[in-house]
């Protein structure tokens, strides 16, 4: 697991260089230690793990969905993983609400039909909006043909 995040973390860095001093510095992990890590390789424990990864800006979430989850840590800048990571904290946030209480013993079957009508929704919205960019390239398409 840590080198996948070692994969990411240098995946990102590459793309938004950042000096070792200055990122930590602010993991307050001594420079060694981070070099040793980014370029040997080798487990972090998970609190400098994460001081590391939010030192140098990765967001934890998608980092998780990226490197756990899919086990690819190329997929982090995937623009789905984005929006997954914008999508889940609300979404979390209100199913978890007082006003849900799907705690209730007798509401243990809503669990399940929530997560598939949201799965179908999301589906059905990115659906209609391929169909929408199809329909514009066939379009686009037939009018350089004429």
């Amino acid at each position: 697991m840590s080198d996948r995040y070692r994969e990411l973390y240098l995946n990102q860095m590459g793309q938004n260089p950042v000096s070792t001093r200055s990122i930590a510095i602010r993991a307050k992990l001594h420079q060694s230690t981070l070099s040793h890590f980014a370029f040997k390789g080798g487990k972090m424990r998970y609190d400098h793990l994460v001081a590391l990864l939010d030192a140098a800006g990765i967001d934890r979430l998608r980092s998780v969905l990226a490197v756990e989850v899919l086990q690819d840590p190329d997929s982090y800048d995937n623009p789905a993983i984005k929006m997954i990571a914008d999508i889940l904290p609300p979404l979390v946030e209100y199913l978890m609400s007082q006003d849900m209480n799907l705690a209730d013993p007798f509401r243990t079957h809503e669990t399940g039909m929530i997560s598939e009508h949201i799965a179908k929704y999301l589906i059905q919205i990115v659906e209609k909006r391929q169909a929408r960019q199809n329909a514009l390239f066939e379009q686009r398409y037939s009018l350089g043909r004429a």
